[in-house]
């Protein structure tokens, strides 16, 4: 014989836990991008502080064809740029 009431209290307990999950995974992409975006923004102080301006920010090392500054420099921009859209919990 099937037990409705319990198999119903599965479902909602397994939905529950989905939510949960869900949920922490949202906090987790956030927090995940506020600490990206805070090592990049730190880095970009730090290029600005020792060489002034970007046109003296250093050549090399490159990452493929781009230089670790300019990658830096627009990732700190981007961070700005989506911090607005991010979520509150």
């Amino acid at each position: 014989m099937i037990d409705s009431e319990r198999i119903t209290k599965e479902m909602n307990n397994a939905k529950e836990l989905s939510e949960k999950y869900r949920n922490e995974a949202d906090i987790f992409d956030v927090t995940r991008r506020i600490l990206a975006g805070s090592i990049l923004q730190l880095a970009k102080q730090g290029l600005s502080i020792v060489f002034g301006q970007t046109i003296n920010f250093p050549q090399e090392p490159k990452i493929e064809d781009s230089f670790v500054a300019t990658i830096i420099f627009a990732g700190s921009e981007e961070g700005h740029r989506l911090a607005p859209s991010l979520p509150s919990f």
